[in-house]
């Protein structure tokens, strides 16, 4: 599975990555520093022993990422979708669909020292213009956050996406220095059992 590490910087579009398989991003993971450009690109039916079905970033990578469908994958752990550790994030025009992680965040899961987005020492992170539908965990159907993680959502749909475990059928987000600011966003038969 492709990698980028070590402080680069990747520029790649329109890119499919289906049916692979790694203990941390099944389709693509994303390290140290590096800042990768991905843009149309579609995860379909990938999967991870550990983290990030889809695609896993950590230690401060600052991605920007756009017009993407991560569709069908899934973590034994934590970021069906994504699992990310990020300085700073645009995440813009994605669509998050029947994923699943069996502890957190079907879609995407994001924390300080772990899993969508940010954490600690991280800047925030900006959804726009995306779609969390039909995506399944244990805790955070759609997002999981952790832990000093910042969010600012505009123009998000939370539709039909289920919490098995605990809570938070579209979003989940705990810990201190943990922020979310919503405009334009809507939640639709999310189900959890808290």
């Amino acid at each position: 599975d492709p990698t980028c590490s070590g402080g680069s910087t990747a520029s790649l579009a329109d890119c499919v990555f289906d049916g692979n398989s790694a203990i941390r991003g099944g389709g693509f993971y994303a390290d140290s520093g590096s800042t990768p450009t991905i843009m149309r690109w579609s995860f379909l039916r990938n999967s991870a022993q550990a983290n990030g079905g889809g695609l896993y970033t950590f230690a401060h990578v600052n991605p920007v990422i756009s017009d993407c469908l991560f569709e069908d994958n899934n973590a034994d752990e934590l970021g069906g979708g994504i699992y990310a550790y990020m300085k700073d994030g645009l995440l813009e025009g994605l669509t998050f669909r029947n994923n699943r992680a069996f502890a957190g965040a079907g879609a995407a899961t994001a924390t300080a020292f772990s899993p969508i987005l940010c954490g600690g020492v991280c800047g925030p992170t900006t959804w726009r213009n995306c779609i969390f539908e039909g995506n399944v965990a244990d805790t955070g159907g759609a997002i999981y956050g952790n832990y000093r993680t910042q969010h600012d959502f505009s123009n998000v749909r939370f539709l039909g996406n289920t919490a098995t475990g605990w809570a938070g059928g579209g979003f989940y987000l705990s810990g201190e220095d943990t922020d979310v600011t919503m405009t334009d966003f809507s939640f639709e038969h999310n189900v959890s059992p808290a």
